[in-house]
């Protein structure tokens, strides 16, 4: 790996240091204030809807100022939105505020990733993407530990949120590095993207439903059921570092089979983890609360990558940004669906009633992708299988640069044909 994308790494890290913090007691802050948990709800989908317009017009700013210019204006949104937090306890300014960070925040990893793909060599991009997912994760989970120390309701966590997204702009600004080419500007082509893989489409549009919404009001679950502070950073934590340990092995899994059987199986898998939540409650045995916050972040965010990767399978070469791009708004579309189903289940009926949300989910999208599985053969594995790569679910400017390898049933990558079969 360059050194020279060392700075890009340490400012992504910086920021998801601030975003792990932000976002543990986001919730906890809200409720605090009096929000009822539907109201929650819509202050995560203002931040995904936020986030969907930053990753659809992002590029135009970057490409009418650079990517430096661009960053510190992107920076310097996120920052001033955080510390503006504190001036009011109302749902409209937390709506607007929100909304305006989720797009500023999609449009920083617009930058970022555009840029990594002008700085990184071909072959070094798949060492790079995935030292990237895991930067983003670790350094997300670390915030969520550091969550702990901070009081919901007090002023630091904001100062801390926002100080550590200006400072983000210390490497970047240091970087001597000639002007990346700007980003393709993404379009919306979500019908197309579902022609080709249906199962692809609701594999990510599930992710987006039940990960991305735990995400945002788990620690509220948390705290409903009576934990402290300390174990709801500790636990969200975990689920995190689940989300980042069962992607390897879960894409090494559907290199070697149709994908469609590990989609199943990953719905079956957070349908048993869901009933495991509503079983339990704050006097359950630690270790089995880490189980369950590991197993259900880990098979949650997994659904994504296998997702796109069975949809990759489906695509022709000339379809694969494209498509991918797209994909990353239908995960975008679920994560501001879900939080306003998933807030009002536990308005009407407690903290467990997420995870019944959730199992219900997984059970009707796991039903989809049978049916698509009994309906449309696999593909041929010996032309058309495409090498799993883990994707982060930050921008879709990191699929300009993600390697795009065919895999043939023994492993070795070959040419992938320009015809790549019926959608599955």
């Amino acid at each position: 790996m360059r050194f020279g994308i060392l700075p890009l790494f340490v400012s992504a890290a910086v920021w998801s240091l601030g975003s792990g913090v932000f976002m543990t007691l986001q919730p906890l802050r809200l409720e605090a204030y009096g929000f009822s948990t539907e109201a929650i709800g819509l202050v995560l989908t203002a931040n995904m809807v936020g986030f969907i317009v930053g990753c659809l017009l992002g590029q135009p700013v970057i490409a009418s100022v650079g990517h430096i210019r661009a960053y510190a204006a992107f920076a310097a949104v996120t920052t001033v939105c955080m510390l503006a937090l504190d001036w009011s306890h109302a749902l409209l300014p937390w709506l607007l505020l929100r909304f305006a960070a989720g797009f500023a925040t999609a449009a920083l990893s617009v930058v970022t990733e555009s840029w990594l793909n002008e700085m990184t060599t071909n072959e070094k991009r798949g060492q790079t993407l995935t030292l990237y997912v895991l930067c983003m994760g670790l350094f997300y989970g670390l915030g969520q530990l550091g969550a702990q120390h901070f009081e919901p309701t007090g002023s630091r966590v904001l100062m801390i949120a926002a100080g550590l997204f200006a400072f983000s702009l210390v490497p970047l600004t240091a970087i001597k590095v000639l002007t990346p080419k700007p980003p393709r500007q993404v379009t919306l082509h979500l019908l197309t993207a579902f022609k080709v893989s249906p199962t692809g489409a609701v594999g990510c549009f599930a992710t987006g439903m039940i990960a991305m919404t735990f995400a945002g009001i788990g620690p509220l679950y948390g705290s409903q059921i009576g934990l402290p502070l300390a174990s709801i950073a500790f636990l969200m934590a975990a689920s995190q570092i689940g989300g980042i340990a069962l992607q390897f092995p879960l894409g090494w899994l559907s290199d070697r089979t149709d994908r469609r059987y590990i989609l199943v199986g990953m719905h079956i898998a957070l349908i048993a983890v869901s009933v495991g939540f509503i079983l339990v409650d704050a006097q359950s045995a630690w270790w089995l609360l880490i189980l369950l916050f590991a197993g259900f972040g880990g098979f949650a965010e997994a659904l994504y990558p296998v997702s796109v990767a069975h949809a990759n399978d489906r695509a022709t070469p000339e379809q694969y940004v494209s498509v991918s791009s797209n994909l990353l708004l239908f995960w975008a579309l679920g994560g501001a669906v879900g939080p306003v189903i998933g807030t009002a289940a536990i308005d009407h009926a407690g903290p467990a009633a997420f995870f019944w949300y959730a199992a219900i989910v997984s059970f009707l999208l796991g039903l989809f992708t049978f049916w698509r599985l009994l309906r449309r053969r696999r593909i041929d594995a010996e032309t058309t299988l495409e090498e799993f790569q883990v994707y982060p679910t930050t921008s879709p400017a990191v699929y300009e640069w993600v390697p795009h390898t065919p895999l043939k049933a023994e492993g070795k990558p070959e040419a992938k044909p320009p015809q790549a079969g019926g959608p599955a």
